[in-house]
């Protein structure tokens, strides 16, 4: 059973600049540094739900789609049952992060929070320090989906703490990763930095492009959104293309060459937008992102319609 979904990289949104998605320490059964492009929001964000200014963060589910996951919903609920009679708390605890993703897909993150703390406290007593990082790094991750970033934070710092005391090294750069993410949010640009810059240094000493890539990205939303510095973020973005260039994740790609468009247009860049949205645009439509094609949609009406475009930037986390 699959426990744990993989983030990929922020976007910048063109009305702001995006980044790259939160990343997610692999599982037992899997290696991936991020999944799941997160959706555009103003940064930094409100601590609080009812004031933040993000736009929603997933497209709405389709009927199809909402169907499929109550039907999983339902399984998932017979099978912990199952697991519970039968006494197989391990069972019990992977069950219940399953459910967990299910109801943050549709929306339900209480639901989902819930969740992943039984997991949690099961994890706690049977399993070892990873997997109760990575419940951390999880909770971490729904609550940053959610528009609390400052709680997002807590649950990152509580994983890097745990992940600290494993030899885990590659989920303390995730921790460092997600933690650079949950305060550019928070608009602590001092802390961002500090926790981006030793995530970039683990993932250039193990010659990973994508994970420097999208450290690269986040850096770049730094710049955009703290420091107001878009020739700066140009750079960041224009470097973590060199590295994605090197890889095979054409989505990435277009989440970055959004970004690369949105600080071209403060720049008043316009020509160089406008190539650089057609690229994205291209490569959303390539690979089947259509949240990704439609915020790209998004940006050039926008582009269209006023000759510039609003600064707003989504972060991404491990």
């Amino acid at each position: 059973m699959r426990l744990w979904s993989i983030p990929t990289l922020f976007a910048v949104a063109a009305v702001t600049a995006a980044l790259l998605p939160a990343q997610h320490p692999p599982a037992r059964s899997e290696s991936a540094i991020n999944a799941g492009l997160s959706a555009e929001a103003d940064a930094p964000a409100k601590t609080a739900r009812n004031e933040s200014t993000a736009e929603p963060l997933a497209a709405p589910l389709t009927p199809s789609a909402n169907g499929r996951i109550r039907a999983d919903l339902e399984v998932l609920t017979t099978v912990l049952d199952r697991y519970r009679k039968s006494g197989n708390r391990m069972g019990e605890a992977g069950t219940l992060c399953a459910l967990a993703n299910s109801y943050d897909a549709m929306n339900q993150q209480q639901k989902a929070i819930e969740h992943l703390q039984l997991a949690l406290a099961i994890f706690r007593e049977k399993a070892t320090r990873q997997d109760e990082a990575r419940t951390l790094s999880r909770i971490g991750d729904v609550y940053r989906a959610w528009g609390f970033p400052d709680q997002a934070a807590r649950f990152y710092r509580d994983s890097l703490v745990v992940f600290s005391q494993t030899d885990d090294s590659q989920g303390r750069a995730v921790a460092f990763n997600n933690l650079g993410v949950a305060y550019l949010a928070l608009g602590n640009k001092k802390k961002s930095i500090e926790y981006l810059d030793q995530a970039l240094s683990f993932y250039r000493a193990r010659n990973d492009h994508r994970a420097v890539a999208l450290t690269l990205n986040n850096l770049g939303m730094v710049s955009s959104s703290l420091e107001n510095d878009a020739q700066k973020a140009l750079s960041y973005f224009q470097r973590a293309m060199t590295e994605l260039q090197l890889t095979d994740d054409r989505d990435s790609e277009g989440t970055v060459l959004d970004n690369i468009g949105a600080v071209c247009v403060k720049l008043g860049r316009r020509d160089m937008a406008e190539v650089s949205f057609d690229r994205a645009l291209e490569l959303f439509r390539r690979t089947g992102d259509t949240q990704g094609e439609l915020r790209v949609r998004r940006h050039l009406r926008k582009l269209g319609d006023s000759g510039t475009l609003a600064s707003s930037q989504s972060s991404l986390a491990h």
